[in-house]
């Protein structure tokens, strides 16, 4: 569905929240087709599949059939958040190979680009750590998680990473990083945080910025023109 036609009709999508479509993010899922479908889906979040084609994998459960249409149950998903074992660097081509592998797990491995400093992850004493993540609020432009960690981690978003996403914990700036070629990803210090994500492209704040200059402009040319100049109510 194009733009913000599903959320007209209340149907969440495996997409971002810019209508703009994303490369990156088209390759991850069209790589679903050639390499590992249901471990691929798993990372986009994605739990069902809405086609006119039967689906090739048999992970892909047919439950619907209305108009031609079909619908698909796909296996438990990876939710909107979860935390991989390790992190490591890869470039997006070594990501969409590493989709390829048999045995491709989407917790197994977050891949960050080249040159980007990979956070530590913590692992308490003798390895025991206790780490708590709930997302609060999910909407297409908002996100709100709340976290708890007894130790330095990382969070996997199954959102499309953009430029417009920015991020604060308890207030203050975060940096929202780009996951497994198309996906976010958060590096949290240990203790207890809100977490909030706000989609804010810079359009969006330009287009802000010169609306409110707009009403200025027209609000000073009011107040100093004449009074026998204005419409009397």
């Amino acid at each position: 569905m194009a733009g913000y036609t599903n959320l007209y009709e209340g149907i969440a999508s495996a997409d971002s929240a810019s209508p703009i479509p994303d490369i990156r993010r088209v390759r991850v899922l069209g790589a679903a087709r050639d390499t590992s479908p249901a471990a691929v889906l798993s990372l986009a979040n994605v739990r069902h599949l809405i086609s006119p084609y039967r689906a090739a994998f048999p992970e892909a459960r047919p439950v619907l059939r209305t108009g031609g249409i079909y619908r698909f149950d796909l296996p438990p998903a990876s939710g909107r958040i979860f935390f991989p074992r390790r992190v490591a660097s890869a470039s997006d081509e070594e990501v969409y190979a590493a989709f390829g592998k048999p045995g491709f797990e989407p917790g197994d491995v977050a891949y960050l680009p080249p040159g980007t400093p990979l956070p530590p992850l913590g692992r308490g004493a003798a390895g025991a750590h206790v780490t708590v993540a709930r997302v609060t609020v999910d909407r297409p432009e908002e996100t709100r998680i709340s976290w708890s960690s007894s130790v330095d981690s990382f969070l996997v978003l199954t959102r499309s990473w953009d430029d417009g996403w920015k991020a604060t914990a308890d207030g203050h700036p975060l940096p929202l990083l780009r996951v497994d070629a198309a996906f976010s990803g958060l590096a949290l210090p240990s203790g207890d945080h809100e977490i909030v994500l706000r989609y804010r492209p810079l359009s969006f704040r330009i287009g802000a910025a010169l609306s409110v200059a707009g009403l200025i402009a027209l609000a000073f040319l009011w107040l100093n023109e004449p009074p026998e100049g204005r419409a009397v109510p």
